[in-house]
Formats: C-alpha cells, sequence, structure tokens
C-alpha cells in the first residue's frame, strides 16, 4: 500500500489535504514556489513532484524518478535516504542518502518542475550525510538550526553586517530533524523524528520560542523532513 504524505497550509493544519506519495515511507518533503517534492525512503528511494494549488496538491506528469539505491543494510534508519530539499534558487534538488551510497544526489529542476532524468552524484566516503547545508530554516529575521543529538533548536539573528548572534538554544521532543516557519514567521514547527512528534513554537520578541503545542503524527516516527507554508 502506498504511503500518504500531507501539505500544510498556513490557515490551519486541519484543513490539510492528503495525497498519495507514488512510493514506501515518505520521509522529507521540499517546497519552492508552487511545486512540492517527496522523498520515499523505502523501496530503493524515490522522488514525486506536486503543483501546489491552494490547500491541494496534483501530481507533475513525469515527475517520478527512482533512486536505485538498493538498500541492504540492516538498520533503515542509517542506509535510505535522508533529505530532499530544493537549493535557494529552485534550479536543482539534491538529495542526501545516508549510509547508502554515502553521497549527495543532485537532480536539475526543469522550469515546468520535472527532474533531469539522473542526477549528478557528489561522493562523500564515510560521511553518511543526513542533511544538506541550507537545512536551517528562517522564521522573520531569525535562523533556527535543528540539532538532532540532544533536542533543541539553536536561534540565530543576523546583523546588519552580515554576522550571525547566537541566540541559544530551545528544548524540544527527541530526535529533532527538521523545522519550518509559518504565518509570516510568527510560528515555529519541529519534526522530531524519533516518535513521530511535531512540536509547536511561537515566536516572541528577540527571536526567543515559546512552546504553544505538540502532535503526535501516526505513523511518523523517523521521519525527517517538514514543510509549511
Amino acid at each position: 500500500m502506498k504511503a500518504l504524505i500531507r501539505f500544510i497550509p498556513a490557515t490551519a493544519w486541519r484543513s490539510a489535504r492528503s495525497s498519495a506519495s507514488f512510493g514506501d515511507f515518505p520521509v522529507s518533503v521540499t517546497v519552492q514556489g508552487n511545486h512540492a517534492y517527496v522523498l520515499n525512503a523505502l523501496g530503493g528511494g524515490s522522488l514525486t513532484g506536486y503543483r501546489i494549488d491552494g490547500q491541494y496538491l496534483a501530481p507533475v506528469s513525469g515527475s517520478y524518478r527512482a533512486l536505485h539505491l538498493g538498500t541492504t543494510a540492516k538498520s533503515q534508519f542509517t542506509a535510505t535516504p535522508g533529505q530532499v530539499a530544493f537549493t535557494p534558487d529552485g534550479a536543482k534538488l539534491p538529495v542526501t542518502t545516508k549510509g547508502a551510497t554515502n553521497a549527495v544526489d543532485v537532480l536539475a529542476v526543469q522550469a515546468d518542475g520535472r527532474l533531469s532524468a539522473s542526477p549528478t552524484v557528489n561522493s562523500l566516503p564515510g560521511d553518511v550525510p543526513f542533511a544538506v547545508a541550507y537545512w536551517m530554516v528562517r522564521a522573520g529575521q531569525y535562523f533556527y538550526t535543528s540539532n538532532a543529538g540532544n533536542g533543541s533548536l539553536s536561534g540565530y539573528s543576523v546583523s546588519g553586517s552580515g554576522g550571525l548572534s547566537a541566540l541559544g538554544n530551545t528544548a524540544t521532543d527527541a530526535g529533532t530533524v527538521d523545522a519550518a516557519s509559518a504565518a509570516g514567521g510568527r510560528f515555529v514547527y519541529v519534526q522530531a523524528g524519533k516518535a513521530g512528534i511535531v512540536d509547536e513554537f511561537a515566536m516572541s520578541g528577540g527571536g526567543a520560542l515559546t512552546k504553544v503545542g505538540s502532535v503526535t503524527v501516526t505513523g511518523g516516527a523517523g521521519g525527517e523532513g517538514i514543510a509549511a507554508a
């Protein structure tokens, strides 16, 4: 049975609509403009693209790409693809493969949202890449990065000269792997992958985050990507 992905609009989580991911165990989703791509971890890994229309997702014809990772290791957590993320200009789509091939596969994104037939493979022997460099989330004038090892977010502000100033850490549930901001940066949603929990934070003065709730996503344990608009 194919799994489902869920697109979270800015208005409310409850109004989200589901769509088939055309693969097994979706773990990461990325959004750029009116396009979204979901990464499926099992079955060798695969990508599927969608066009965003309000609260709905429409599959992009011809967007499916199998990654052919051939996972055979005992641990699916370290031997499956980890994250997909558009580059800031939306021209490329990197995918981290973790211990499956120890590489970052990069596919080119065409104007119609479809991907190149095969990726450029950037090998990182022994590094087990989980995430890409711009895994940091922006919320208004502040930036936050996920710390999976100790269950926290590190916050930063940007000075006029472009330098970063640390704001300290905010505790989250265990296994923090990704974050996304919504409502113009007023809220930050954190994916805590160990138990499939999404922590919800409200932005207050100076970039401080105040926890306002959390949701346990059914079947979400081990998930490694979140997107909000």
